[in-house]
């Protein structure tokens, strides 16, 4: 009897630890897709341009199930940020998989911070969507986004209302 306990005990803390271990394990993430950079307003649906989205990098989990990605967020064929592009970036993702995409490196012996937007991740990290600051804020009614995969806006908006449902509550990006 002893014996079937402690072999049952052995048992339940291999499998703690195996839950454990698989739990807090990074997460691979690796996103090569075509995106769409565009506009929000009805005014504003003939702007759309095409990028390439490529992110690589792990997501950590932490105590209390907070999360981390670290990793580079190349965004090839968007203006102003050609010098951003691989650089490494790390940032908290908060409960609705969203992080504040910060590049911060040192120009001329001063650091710098580059606040590029807000990215939103899939729960699978297959799909991402960035509120694109422009001039230090962004707004929901004529701010700039970047979606992907997509292939054209209509596709872009899909994604971005999804994956920014939790923030949005009941709007819907136009």
């Amino acid at each position: 009897m002893r014996k079937g306990i402690a072999v049952f005990t052995i048992l339940l803390v291999i499998l703690a630890l195996s839950g454990t271990v698989m739990f807090y394990f990074p997460k691979s993430v690796s996103l090569h897709a075509e995106g769409m950079k565009y506009r929000l307003g009805q005014e504003h649906e003939a702007f759309e341009q095409q990028v390439q989205v490529l992110i690589e990098g792990k997501v950590y989990k932490r105590f209390l199930n907070t999360k981390r990605f670290e990793g580079s967020v190349d965004i090839q064929g968007l203006e102003n940020v050609a010098a951003l592009e691989m650089k490494t970036v790390q940032f908290t993702l908060d409960h609705d998989n969203s992080g504040l995409l910060i590049y911060r490196s040192f120009e001329n012996g001063m650091p710098t911070n580059y606040l590029l937007g807000v990215i939103y991740f899939s729960t699978t990290y297959d799909q991402a969507t960035i509120a694109l600051q422009n001039q230090g804020n962004w707004n929901p009614e004529n701010g700039f986004m970047l979606s992907a995969p997509a292939s054209d806006r209509t596709e872009a908006l899909e994604v971005s209302n999804k994956l920014m449902a939790t923030y949005l509550k009941h709007f819907i990006l136009d």
